[in-house]
């Protein structure tokens, strides 16, 4: 009976516990008491807690306790504000993932329809470096590489051999930065947005006659917007995922066959843009902001 009037005892503890109480009781049932010790003898704990603004007085068989702590919410208030209430200045991302080319293929003959969705399928890299002077508000910059490969058998034209594709792009740019860490630090939601250089280049290659047959090149601005969501692993390291829509198009092509180079005005701009779904590995470092 009295064994039972302890259990109850720390279920009501439990639930009722209030700011006043410092010290922490963990039960083998994996109950948390916030109470004051008082003290431990004879392999029975006693404490106190706040009841309806009163304070009530009770214990707890020592073997039915698995740990117990002295100013454990007071530790936990310190080292919260220490490490958690004030996000590090400097921010270090790594990023890679999915990337498509948003550029219609309404105009590509229907036997190429396949080779044009699959050419538009691809992947990127990048890395990322933000300054934050604020909590919220940061500068840096970043750079991506983007890759889109494909390659089809000829003969679905009426032609020999195989035809294969291969764009490199690249995009560097100054980014303007906003996060919004919640109270802990632990999860950051954040935006960007770029404007840069971005450079498309796209070799076409004959495996029946070994030679290159045909690129394209071409450089212009670019314009980018992302989101993503990152959670911290530890002080310094954490993990996420984001979407980004990178906007670039171009009125001017060079264009090389067979060795030959030519640069054309297109009568209609040439959409390079793309959409990218990323994975981040980033890295926290430097002094804490505070506002």
């Amino acid at each position: 009976m009295k064994e039972l009037k302890n259990w109850i005892a720390a279920v009501v503890l439990f639930i009722s516990g209030t700011v006043y109480a410092q010290d922490l009781i963990v039960t083998r049932e994996n109950d948390s008491i916030n109470c004051h010790i008082s003290k431990i003898e004879d392999g029975f704990v006693s404490f106190s807690y706040l009841k309806d603004g009163k304070r009530e007085k009770t214990g707890i068989n020592e073997g039915d306790v698995t740990t117990y702590r002295f100013a454990y919410f007071n530790e936990k208030e310190n080292r919260e504000k220490q490490e958690r209430v004030s996000p590090l200045r400097w921010r270090f991302a790594l990023r890679g993932g999915y990337s498509r080319l948003l550029a219609s293929t309404g105009d590509v003959p229907e036997p190429l329809k396949d080779y044009a969705n699959g050419f538009k399928n691809g992947y990127h890299l990048g890395a990322e470096i933000d300054y934050f002077f604020t909590k919220h508000i940061g500068l840096g910059g970043k750079f991506a590489f983007y890759n889109n490969k494909a390659e089809t058998d000829l003969s679905i034209i009426g032609a020999k051999g195989k035809m294969s594709e291969n764009a490199k792009s690249y995009y560097i740019a100054p980014t303007f930065v906003a996060r919004f860490p919640d109270k802990t630090n632990l999860n950051t939601f954040f935006c960007d947005a770029s404007i840069g250089l971005f450079c498309y280049r796209d070799e076409a290659v004959a495996s029946s006659s070994s030679y290159e047959i045909g690129s394209v090149r071409a450089n212009c601005a670019g314009f980018q917007i992302g989101a993503g969501y990152e959670r911290a692993l530890t002080k310094n390291l954490s993990i996420g995922g984001g979407l980004s829509f990178l906007i670039a198009s171009t009125g001017k092509m060079e264009y090389t066959i067979n060795g030959k180079k030519q640069t054309v005005e297109l009568e209609e701009r040439e959409n390079l843009s793309r959409l990218d779904l990323s994975l981040y590995l980033t890295f926290y470092a430097g002094g804490q902001t505070h506002k």
